[in-house]
């Protein structure tokens, strides 16, 4: 600190006296004057806004266009802060529609409320295990996904699903979510007897394969024991009886008839017969209507084929173990209908080709309900072809295994025009995939059914729960996808189209990848996301890649992992490679190194109404953006809420990449695990922010920062304050810019902040500043410097229409650096750290003065040392000392600025302390 003479501290009492004083007064009387308040301008005809200028007109100072509420009655002059806005919402006090401002997510019931904050955040409400908060439109609060009415043994209460194990029923029973163990014996159990508990009918004709008698004639005493015989004498509409035994017999039904067993565990169909469709087990041909109950069908072949529109409903049976396909139906008009029927087992035939568990091709439709089908080859559930269809309804498709040639494995799919439904069914444990609907036109629907545990192929790779891709649409609704490999959910591809609603995509767990993701949208697909939850994803919880890429993502929840893994990049939302999403009334929390992203030139993203809150640094201290923009991308963000995340609310990083903000609150974010950062924005290496209609308050290290050369900030009708200084006493700007980049602030409010309201620092850089409100409004203590407006180290700072009060050390600073202050009002500036007390300080610095008012300052109006510049048609009064001008160059003074009605009007300063080093420059975060 230089300092050549000791001043009186007589000159420093006075300041806000009538009078000059004559004695000295405690050195602790100094800081009073920091409590001077403005001359009363209301008294003068100025519009709001205005006040009497050093020539007696009228001059704008401060904020200008504000509305009346925000305007102080004392001064005339705009003060957002007179508006107490109720909580979750800020003061807008520019522009169109002023007043306050509701952000964050909308229309939220009063359960989902912070209290604290006033903000909707679902994350407030705790569910209970299997539920998700539902915070939009009607009937909110917590929903039960996926299988909704699991049975209770079935419920797994730590993780909320539907989680039957193979062995969890007896022999001769299966296993349905909803149901519990379903016996596929015949009501009354097998009964006693040759036929059990089988009522005769007229026209029954009896089959039993263990007749030992050479009298055969079809009755119960005398039955056949050829399946050709019996099917020869039953007449159309009649029935087949079976009588417990194993018949090894090929079965071909070309009558409308019913084939009726004793009961499935007692009656097995093993032969083979050679037809048009290949070796098969039992074949239904034609336009018929065949019942088939109470029967295993198990052999070496294709199992059971329906054709050329025939119409076949099965009943308690068995499918096991057959090569090829199971259940197959052919042909449109092809219909079969099932309840409670087992397709286990399937193998590949004996060209080790397919595999498959239930298929329906060429328009062939299939309609079960209470079905397992489990263990099967290459497909679980297969509807292929224009027409076909397939409607699952409380089934259990599980342990599909991977095909010969090591791929798929997959669950159910609907592939090049077929269509699937699921409702109240479990897909588990399949390989691959689990659900998909692949190719144009294709269709799957799944409702209240739960998705978990699908594994990778045959090479490691996949294991995706949901699949819309070549064309494919896939929508679901109530649906759990749960513990699947790799991805949650995948949409892939131009004209495929994945839906989730009230949906739940978590704990994706990775394989052969670093990291996995919870939904996922390649090659132009596009993603519907609705009042869901993606949460718990190691890795990603939505991820956009390439061109053409979308997503909509409304009135849901992105959530990260608890804890963070190392090596593990935990994501929430991510948008790349001129991708496009758009997110409203949504939140974004937790997790680690990022909240929400979009990077690469071209892609983009669009937020509005959200909450982006709580985003940690990952375990090496890296991260914890709340939102993001990188590598040319832009996002758009408005009427949203950051808080709470660690480093930094909202970055711009790397040349070309842009952040457009308006109506947005940011507060309370914070240091990193390194101690690092807190900042509310920031923007490097040649990005852009541009911030509008906004608050920005309570961050660490600082409001909003610029650093690098092609770096730009445009702030315009935006209140930042209360930025804090870090436990190692860092930071604690409103605004810091830095290494070449460029601010413009317009209609800003700059207030409480810790060090200073607007620091710039080092050559190249600049800052453009008019019709600003700067002030500090705590008094100065340890760690609280309480500067206005600082340049220095050869920045530019060019200030107009300002309005400075009530600040300590300095108002406005110049420290090797350049500028100009003019159309001002500075005022009340009270003793700070480093000695210092001036309207307006210069050292070692060059700069312009017009038009300004610099008064009531605890020292100087204005002082220049070793600098140079001029002062014009300004005035400085009721200072202690009205202009300090010492040094080389030295500043030049036009005959119409008015010095007077100060304590000391000129001085030339010998004695006075003034800066003799930079203040520290800012620290940022470290990008990803």
């Amino acid at each position: 600190m230089k300092c050549l003479l000791p001043i009186s501290l007589a000159l420093l009492a006075a300041c806000g006296s009538d009078e000059p004083s004559s004695s000295p007064e405690p050195a602790a009387d100094v800081t009073v004057a920091s409590d001077a308040t403005a001359s009363d301008a209301s008294s003068t005809d100025c519009p709001s806004g205005h006040i009497v200028g050093p020539d007696g007109d009228c001059m704008a100072v401060g904020i200008q266009g504000c509305d009346d509420m925000f305007i102080d009655p004392e001064t005339g002059l705009c003060d957002p802060s007179l508006v107490d806005c109720p909580l979750g919402s800020i003061p807008i006090f520019g522009g169109e529609d002023q007043g306050c401002r509701p952000v964050g997510i909308q229309g939220c019931d009063d359960m989902f409320i912070d209290p604290e904050t006033g903000l909707c955040d679902p994350a407030y409400v705790e569910c209970p295990p299997g539920q998700i908060p539902v915070f939009s439109g009607d009937d909110q609060g917590c929903r039960a996904i996926g299988i909704v009415d699991c049975y209770p043994d079935f419920f797994d209460a730590e993780t909320g699903r539907c989680d039957p194990q193979e062995d969890s029923c007896p022999e001769g029973s299966m296993a349905i979510p909803t149901q519990g163990c379903v016996s596929l014996d015949p009501p009354g159990g097998c009964g006693e007897g040759t036929w059990g508990n089988i009522e005769e009918l007229p026209g029954d004709v009896h089959l039993d394969v263990n007749y030992a008698g050479d009298d055969s004639d079809g009755s119960r005493e005398k039955p056949w024991t050829l399946y050709g015989y019996a099917v020869g004498q039953v007449q159309a509409g009649g029935r087949v009886v079976l009588a417990a035994g194993d018949y090894d017999q090929g079965m071909l039904v070309s009558k409308s008839i019913s084939l009726v067993g004793r009961c499935s565990s007692m009656v097995t169909i093993s032969g083979v017969r050679q037809g048009p469709s290949g070796p098969t087990v039992m074949e239904v041909v034609g336009n018929l209507n065949v019942t088939i109950s109470d029967v295993t069908i198990s052999g070496a072949a294709r199992g059971l084929i329906a054709v050329l529109g025939a119409k076949l409903t099965l009943l308690r049976m068995r499918i096991l173990d057959s090569q090829g396909t199971g259940l197959l139906g052919f042909h449109s008009g092809t219909e079969i209908s099932l309840d409670t029927v087992e397709v286990s087992g399937t193998k590949p035939n004996a060209m080790q080709q397919l595999g498959d568990g239930i298929v329906m091709l060429e328009g062939a439709q299939l309609l079960a309900s209470r079905a397992y089908v489990a263990r099967n080859t290459r497909v679980g559930v297969f509807a292929h072809g224009l027409g076909s269809s397939v409607s699952l309804d409380e089934t259990w498709i599980t342990e599909t295994q991977i095909g010969a040639d090591g791929l798929m494995g997959d669950g159910v799919r609907a592939w090049s025009g077929g269509g699937v439904s699921v409702s109240r069914s479990l897909v588990s444990r399949n390989h691959n995939i689990g659900l998909a609907a692949l190719g144009p036109s294709s269709s799957l629907t799944v409702r209240e059914s739960q998705v978990s545990e699908t594994l990778p192929d045959g090479k490691g790779q996949y294991g995706t729960g949901l699949v819309a891709q070549a064309g494919g649409s896939l929508a679901a609704e109530r649906v759990r996808v749960s513990a699947n490999s790799d991805t949650g959910a995948m949409v892939a591809e131009h004209a495929s189209n994945l839906s989730l609603e009230e949906s739940w995509i978590s704990e994706t767990m990775e394989t052969q990848h670093p990291s996995a993701v919870g939904a996922l949208v390649l090659l132009g697909g596009g993603l519907s996301l609705r009042r869901s939850v993606v949460s718990n994803n190691r890795g990603q919880g939505v991820a956009l890649l390439d061109s053409g890429s979308t997503a909509t993502i409304s009135e849901s929840w992105i959530t990260g992992m608890p804890t963070n893994v190392p090596g593990i990049a935990d994501l929430g939302l991510t948008v790349g490679d001129a991708a496009h999403a758009t997110m409203s009334r949504s939140l974004v929390s937790g997790g680690h190194i990022t909240g929400a992203m979009a990077y690469g030139e071209e892609s983009s993203l669009q937020i509005t109404e959200a909450l982006i809150a709580g985003v940690r640094s990952d375990a090496i201290k890296q991260g914890g953006q709340g939102l993001q923009s990188s590598f040319g991308a832009t996002v758009e963000v408005t009427r949203t809420a950051l808080h709470g995340n660690q480093s930094v609310g909202l970055l711009a990083g790397s040349l070309g990449s842009r952040i457009i903000a308006s109506e947005i609150w940011v507060f309370g974010n914070l240091p990193n695990n390194n101690g690092v950062g807190g900042f509310g924005l920031q923007a490097n290496t040649g990005s852009e922010i541009e911030l509008r209609r906004s608050v920005v308050e309570d961050n660490s290290e600082g409001g909003l920062l610029a650093l690098d050369p092609w770096t730009s900030l445009t702030i315009e009708e935006v209140w930042v304050a209360g930025s804090t200084t870090t436990i190692e006493n860092k930071g604690g700007y409103g605004v810091g810019v830095s290494l070449g980049a460029t601010v413009s602030l317009r209609g800003v409010r700059l207030s409480g902040n810790h060090q200073q309201g607007l620091l710039v620092d080092s050559s190249a850089t600049s800052a453009l500043a008019s019709e600003v409100s700067v002030s500090a409004s705590t008094a100065f203590s340890e760690g609280k410097s309480g500067h206005g407006l600082v340049a220095q180290e050869g920045a530019l700072l060019e200030l107009s229409a300002a309005h400075v009060s009530g600040c300590f050390g300095a108002g406005v600073q110049f420290y090797s650096a350049e500028g100009s202050v003019s159309g001002s009002l500075l005022e009340g500036t009270g003793l700070g750290e480093q000695g210092t007390a001036d309207g307006l300080l210069a050292t070692e610095s060059q700069l312009q003065v017009r038009d300004v008012i610099s008064r009531m300052n605890a020292r100087a109006g204005a002082l220049f040392d070793k600098s140079g510049g001029g002062l014009t048609s300004s005035l400085l009064t009721e200072n202690s000392i009205g202009l300090v001008n010492r040094g080389e160059p030295g500043l030049g003074v036009a005959e119409d600025s008015v010095i007077e009605g100060n304590d000391q009007d000129r001085l030339d300063g010998q004695g006075l302390e003034v800066p003799d080093e930079p203040l520290p420059l800012p620290t940022f975060a470290e990008s990803p």
